[in-house]
């Protein structure tokens, strides 16, 4: 029994994640009209980890994966088409740990492992899509906090002041 050719596990790695995403997975290689067979290029369209705590959550990353010809032993180039629901840095942050993840699990092939490690991510990080009433309702109650806030240091600084006073005005009365 021989050991599969890079081209056989591409193959093979493509069938799989087609399987268990379906529609959500891209072939980019089908645009270009060619019987040659060609390395990986494929986008996944990948949400949070599905639980009980997260209902209806819009958030999404369209994730591209780029291989070379001797991929998987060497890593693919990783990349993010869209980034929906997930702030600026924490995608920078993600992207720094896919390519580190590719590094690490050279030889080995890996599209499945960077999108499960996509998904936690997004399940961890995630921020919620909020109407604009929604942010001005929230905007509203942490003014009104901060407000209250305020207001008790205040009250906190003349109770405070007014205890000073009268421990020094019984400190003035013992020394007559």
């Amino acid at each position: 029994m021989s050991e599969e050719t890079t081209e056989e596990r591409q193959d093979n790695e493509l069938a799989a994640l087609q399987a268990i995403y379906g529609e959500d997975v891209t072939d980019n290689r089908t645009s270009v009209q060619s019987k040659a067979w060609r390395p990986l290029d494929i986008q996944l369209k990948l949400y949070p980890h599905r639980n009980s705590e997260i209902k209806d959550v819009d958030c999404y990353i369209i994730l591209n994966v780029k291989c070379c010809s001797s991929y998987p032993d060497k890593p693919p180039k990783i990349s993010f088409k869209k980034i929906h629901g997930l702030s600026t840095d924490n995608g920078n942050k993600l992207l720094s740990e896919l390519k580190a993840l590719a590094s690490q699990h050279c030889g080995e092939v890996m599209i499945f492992e960077l999108s499960q490690h996509v998904q936690q991510f997004l399940h961890d990080h995630h921020k919620p899509i909020l109407s604009c009433y929604e942010e001005m309702l929230i905007q509203k109650r942490e003014m009104e906090q901060s407000k209250l806030h305020n207001i008790q240091s205040k009250t906190n600084e003349e109770v405070l002041k007014q205890v000073q006073s009268v421990s020094e005005l019984r400190k003035v009365q013992n020394l007559n």
